[in-house]
Parts: C-alpha cells; structure tokens; sequence
C-alpha cells in the first residue's frame, strides 16, 4: 500500500543517490510468477526491497496479514533472486510486534 507520489519520489531519491536512471517496476511481491517473469526479463546485479508493513498496533491486530506480506513475499524475492543467481542484496524484513517503539512519556529508560 502506498500513497500518490510516494514511489516517484523514492524512484527520484535512488536515481539522485547513485547518479543514474533506473527503470522501475511496481510489482507486488507476493504475486511469484509475475517477479518469475520479471526476473526472465532483466538481468539484476542487486536487488533493494525496504517494502513491508510496521505499524504496531496494526500488527498486533493482524498478524497473520503482517506474516503474508513481510515474510512471505521477501522469502519469494530471496528464493527468485536464488534461482536467477543474483546476490546482491539490501533487504529490510519487518517481522509483526517486533519493534523498540517506545509510547508514552518516562524520565528514563532503564
């Protein structure tokens, strides 16, 4: 999920970074077969996937939906990335309720 202009932007920041253009797909993870084909189309040096879900509370809530997008559409990535022997990677996985978000107001923190 994702609001209106934020890929541009991350798109805009990368290009920036590395002093390049790059193409970008949008793709959801979960979908194999379309990143199958995906990979059959290019030729990856590296891949960076920061995509997930974090908020906690809604984690909490449902878990099994923060299981299905943050594990199970990063382990179809790895296993792709495998079988097309890329192995550069920079991956961010978020794993449900775990997290050092701190809420609420302390004098410290011992």
């Amino acid at each position: 999920v994702q609001g209106e202009g934020v890929v541009a932007e991350s798109v805009r920041r990368i290009e920036k970074l590395l002093n390049t253009t790059i193409e970008f797909h949008q793709l959801d993870l979960l979908d194999r077969p379309g990143l199958e084909n995906l990979f059959k189309k290019h030729t990856f040096a590296a891949v960076m996937h920061f995509a997930g879900l974090k908020a906690v509370g809604e984690s909490v809530e449902q878990p099994l939906r923060y299981y299905k997008v943050n594990l199970t559409a990063a382990m179809n990535l790895i296993e792709v990335m495998q079988t097309n022997n890329v192995h550069g990677t920079s991956i961010s996985i978020r794993i449900p309720r775990c997290s050092f978000t701190y809420y609420g107001r302390t004098s410290s923190l011992s």
